[in-house]
């Protein structure tokens, strides 16, 4: 798993290696009541960032190529279970 921290080149460089992978956005203060999973290919998590600036200020991402070491992750060190599944499909 790689998290992304103002990394944004770093981020955007990982879905770009890995389109089929995922990515949870969370929020910097690990927010147990933020965490949508994405697939990496998601129109929402590329491109220009919602207000044109950047992607891995808040929320930031983890990124992996497996599912479940995000869910895994996510319930182990934020608290919460990711939802997204409307962008997994």
């Amino acid at each position: 798993m790689h998290t992304f921290i103002d990394d944004d080149a770093g981020y955007l460089g990982w879905i770009s290696e890995h389109p089929v992978g995922y990515v949870l956005n969370l929020e910097r203060s690990l927010n147990p009541t933020y965490l949508m999973l994405h697939r990496a290919e998601c129109h929402t998590i590329r491109g220009v960032p919602p207000g044109g600036e950047h992607w891995t200020i808040d929320p930031i991402k983890g990124c992996s190529m497996v599912r479940t070491e995000l869910e895994r992750w996510a319930e182990a060190e934020v608290g919460g279970v990711p939802a997204g599944e409307n962008h997994l499909a």
